[in-house]
């Protein structure tokens, strides 16, 4: 049993028994301009799939807003067709005196 701080949560040791055969980063980077200058850059990783030898996956993904450090843990395969779109970003941000924009960035560890 692994202990935990938080209250009414109960945390065990899981092992899966399951061989990785790559992992894969996804990094995002977002830009703000105002007015067409660039005010704002961050880079930060979106989600890191870790993909088995039996085909599964099992993804880990930070929230999509901002100063967020909610991770959400989701199972199955094509998770990068699952990830969560990168627009809310620039939905939230575009207007008349702001432009966002943002990219993703897949990097492969075998």
């Amino acid at each position: 049993r692994l202990r935990t701080k938080i209250v009414c949560t109960t945390k065990s040791y899981s092992n899966l028994g399951l061989i990785i055969s790559k992992i894969e980063l996804i990094n995002e980077t977002q830009n703000l301009y105002q007015n067409e200058t660039q005010v704002y850059k961050v880079l930060l990783t979106r989600a890191i799939i870790f993909h088995f030898e039996n085909g599964r996956e099992l993804m880990f993904e930070k929230d999509d807003f901002c100063f967020s450090e909610e991770i959400v843990i989701k199972v199955g395969t094509n998770m990068k067709n699952k990830l969560d779109p990168h627009f809310r970003f620039e939905r939230d941000w575009n207007d008349d005196e702001y432009t966002a924009q943002s990219e993703h960035e897949i990097l492969c560890i075998k």
